[in-house]
């Protein structure tokens, strides 16, 4: 608690994946979401109370994860599954509320079954407004086919806590056209979210092999940016990879077949393929690696993240920061 302080920082939650569909799956998750709450009610200021964010574990279905963004209503929970959850889902945030008095609220994901609008509603719904609410993340639940502003008219009081994630629309809209048109093509949402969600670098972009990419570890699905100099050791870090991207990558390499490389292209080839999605999505300006850095770091910026946290998600040093930083501080202050 005493660095959280020292960086005038504080805890807000804490995520906790469960299969909650499954009975099987609710002692571990409760055990599970205990420990968490114990550490979050450790950690947290006297005056503060953070959330468990419990969800729906978003990697634990293929079909779902696969189907990410376009789910169809036969793909859902059955009735019974419905109440499993729902019940696995009450018992979870009671025990955290009578152990720590902490509350739970729900996280709809992308390639979880609690997903659309339908879903979400359905969730809330069934499950106890005084134990359970929900975790409104903008960005999930565009991708999962709805409106966030609608979301808050919708839902209203059982919106407990947000996750507020900015979306550069048209150039995701585009790739996802692409990968669901007559002719499916994965490849431009691949690269355009993860360039627009991790911030990486062309020459990292290009370097990134498939054994970087750890899709079931114990800390989510994560991107490992490597360096062979040893000098340039101090750029290498790992990044996290959402459950859209994950999806698209499994549809990307069952169609493109990669055995080394994520993307076996040249600089150019790729360079192209941005630019072509960007005409697409109608932007004025050329669509590049370098844009979509900056556009990830910008985003950030006026998202309040904090600013070493931001440098070492870029890969830069602390020199370099001090030129990089203040651009983007000088950006967000003019682009409001």
């Amino acid at each position: 608690m005493r660095e959280l302080a020292a960086r005038s920082l504080t805890m807000i939650g804490a995520f906790v994946p469960a299969t909650l569909a499954d009975p099987v799956a609710h002692a571990p998750a409760l055990s599970l979401a205990l420990r968490t709450a114990r550490l979050l009610a450790a950690c947290a200021a006297p005056d503060d109370r953070p959330f468990v964010v419990l969800a729906d574990d978003p990697c634990s279905d293929p079909v779902r994860l696969k189907c990410a963004g376009r789910i169809q209503r036969e793909q859902g929970l059955t009735a019974e599954q419905w109440r499993t959850l729902a019940r696995g889902a009450d018992s979870i945030a009671r025990a955290v509320r009578d152990e720590t008095g902490l509350r739970t609220v729900f996280h709809h994901h992308s390639g979880s079954f609690v997903e659309t609008p339908s879903e979400i509603e359905t969730l809330l719904d069934i499950t106890a407004p005084d134990l359970i609410g929900l975790c409104l993340d903008t960005g999930h639940y565009i991708y999962g086919g709805g409106d966030a502003l609608d979301a808050l008219k919708r839902f209203g009081g059982r919106v407990w806590h947000v996750h507020f994630k900015d979306c550069p629309q048209p150039v995701l809209d585009r790739a996802r056209a692409l990968r669901r048109g007559e002719t499916p093509d994965a490849r431009p949402f691949v690269l355009a979210h993860l360039l627009l969600h991790s911030g990486v670098k062309k020459g990292e972009c290009l370097a990134i092999h498939l054994n970087h990419i750890e899709l079931r570890g114990p800390d989510g699905p994560l991107l490992y940016v490597r360096y062979p100099d040893v000098s340039k050791r101090y750029k290498e870090r790992k990044l996290p990879l959402d459950s859209a991207w994950v999806a698209a990558f499994e549809d990307y390499r069952r169609q493109y077949e990669p055995s080394s490389r994520l993307f076996p292209w040249s600089p150019r080839r790729l360079e192209y393929l941005l630019e072509e999605l960007g005409n697409l999505a109608g932007l004025e300006k050329h669509l590049s690696f370098d844009m979509c850095r900056w556009t990830f770091a910008l985003r950030e910026t006026r998202a309040g993240v904090e600013p070493d946290r931001l440098r070492q998600r870029m890969g830069l040093s602390k020199i370099q920061w001090r030129e990089v930083g203040a651009k983007l501080e000088a950006l967000a202050a003019r682009t409001v």
